[in-house]
C-alpha cells in the first residue's frame, strides 16, 4: 500500500504490467498503466478478475485504468488533498481505498464516498473489498474494521488493521499490532491468531489460505498458510535480505511479492516452481521488457492468477504494469489469425507463407526453418475454437 495513505511496505509509487487485453489477448505480456497529466509516477495495486479493471495510484491521486479507457483520476473526498485506490471488486465495478483521513468506496454511479468516518485525527482507511463489492476491510484509528452494505462498520479487533477479505466478505485477515500475530476472524469462529510475529497481506477466495509476511531467524519473509495451518515460508530470491507476500491467486496457488536483492524485485511464487524473479519470468517466455530497468513488486493477483499487477522502473521513472503470466493453449500458436478459431484463415496464412521461414514469419509453428507439412499437421489438429 501507499506509504502516503497507510502504513505499509512502500514508500513510492507502484506500477502494473499487463497483458494484450481485447478478443484476442496474448498471454504473457506487459502493459504500463501510464502517469496522469501533472504526476509524478504511478503504482497498481489490484486488478479485476478480467484484467480489466485495475487500480492504484498516481502522484497524490487515486487511479482507474481500464484496458478500453486508459488511465483515470477518481479525484478526492471534501476537504482532503490526496486518495490512493487499493483494491477493486471482481466485476471491476466497486473500488475502494482512502483519501486524506478517510476511507472512501467508489462506483461509477456515486463516485467517491466515504465509509466508516475517521476516528479523531488518525483517520481510516479501506484496505480489501469483497468479490461483489459489498464488504470492506480497513482501519480506523488503531483498530481493524468490517464495513457492509446492509450493516455499516464495525470494529472487528482493537489494535489491528484488517488487510484482505474473502470473495464472500466473511473472513478478514491481517495484523494484530497487540499480540503481534498475523489472524483470522469471521463471524462465524471468532479470532484466530495463526502466525506469531507475522502479518496476513491476502486472502484466498474461500477464506481457507492466507499470506503475509513473517520474521525468520534469516530476516522478513512471505508465507503462505494453508488448511489444517500448513505453513510455508516462501524464501526470497538469491542474496535476499528480506520479502513481503502480498496478494494470491483464488485456489492458492499463485503468490506475487517483492524480494531484497541487488534492489527491491518482483517475485512469483508456486508450490511447484518455488520462487522467480517476475521479470526472469516474462523474459523466459519471450517477453519484450524494453524501457523497463526493473520489475520491483508485485503487488496484486487476479483471481485466476493470470494477471499480476505491481510497478517498477520505466524510463528512469516508477511506473505502473499488468501482466498477463498464463500460459496459452497449445491451440493457440496456430490461431495465426487471432480469432480465436484456427479454421481457414489460419490455413490460408500458412498456405501463403510455405517453404523457408524468415524471422518474421508467423506459420512456422515448430520453429524448425521452414512451413511444412510439419505445421500444417499442427494447425490441422488443432483446428477449431481456440480460448487464447
Amino acid at each position: 500500500m501507499p506509504a502516503t495513505a497507510a502504513p505499509g511496505r512502500f514508500t513510492g509509487h507502484a506500477i502494473v504490467a499487463s497483458a494484450v487485453l481485447g478478443s484476442a489477448a496474448v498471454a504473457q505480456s506487459i502493459t504500463r498503466i501510464g502517469v496522469l497529466a501533472g504526476q509524478t509516477g504511478s503504482a497498481a495495486f489490484s486488478v479485476s478478475d478480467d484484467g480489466r479493471v485495475v487500480v492504484g495510484q498516481s502522484g497524490d491521486r487515486a487511479i482507474r485504468w481500464t484496458s478500453d479507457t486508459g488511465i483515470q483520476d477518481l479525484g478526492v473526498l471534501a476537504g482532503q488533498s490526496n486518495s490512493a485506490a487499493t483494491s477493486v471488486s471482481s466485476d471491476g465495478n466497486t473500488i475502494v481505498g482512502g483519501s486524506g483521513t478517510q476511507a472512501f468506496r467508489w462506483t461509477s454511479s456515486t463516485g467517491l464516498q466515504s465509509v466508516f468516518s475517521a476516528s479523531g485525527s488518525l483517520g481510516s482507511y479501506a484496505l480489501d473489498v469483497s468479490a461483489d463489492g459489498s464488504v470492506i476491510a480497513g482501519y480506523r484509528g488503531f483498530d481493524a474494521f468490517a464495513w457492509s452494505q446492509s450493516d455499516g462498520g464495525q470494529v472487528i479487533l482493537p489494535e489491528a488493521q484488517a488487510r484482505g477479505v474473502s470473495a464472500d466478505g466473511s473472513t478478514f485477515v491481517g495484523h494484530s499490532y497487540s499480540t503481534g500475530h498475523a489472524y483470522r476472524w469471521s463471524q462465524a469462529t471468532g479470532l484466530e491468531l495463526l502466525v506469531a510475529g507475522a502479518g496476513a497481506e491476502d486472502i484466498s477466495s474461500d477464506g481457507s489460505t492466507m499470506v503475509g509476511w513473517v520474521v525468520t531467524g534469516e530476516g522478513q519473509r512471505g508465507f503462505v498458510t494453508k488448511p489444517g495451518f500448513s505453513f510455508t515460508v516462501i524464501p526470497g530470491l538469491i542474496g535476499s535480505t528480506g520479502a513481503y507476500a502480498h496478494a494470491i491467486s483464488d485456489t492458492g496457488v499463485v503468490v506475487g511479492g517483492d524480494s531484497d536483492s541487488a534492489g527491491q524485485r518482483a517475485f512469483l511464487w508456486t508450490a511447484a516452481t518455488g520462487t522467480q524473479s517476475l521479470s526472469h519470468y516474462l523474459s523466459l517466455r519471450g517477453v519484450d521488457l524494453s524501457g523497463w530497468t526493473s520489475l520491483n513488486a508485485a503487488l496484486g493477483v487476479s483471481s485466476d492468477g493470470r494477471f499480476v499487477v505491481g510497478y517498477g522502473t520505466y524510463g528512469g521513472s516508477q511506473q505502473a504494469f499488468i501482466a498477463d503470466i498464463s500460459e496459452p493453449p497449445p491451440c493457440a500458436v496456430a490461431d495465426l489469425f487471432a480469432d480465436s478459431v484456427v479454421n481457414g484463415a489460419d490455413l490460408g496464412i500458412l498456405l501463403s507463407q510455405w517453404g523457408p521461414a524468415s524471422a518474421s514469419t508467423v506459420s512456422d509453428l515448430n520453429r524448425d526453418g521452414n512451413v511444412d507439412g510439419a505445421d500444417l499437421g499442427y494447425l490441422l489438429a488443432n483446428w477449431g475454437s481456440c480460448a487464447n
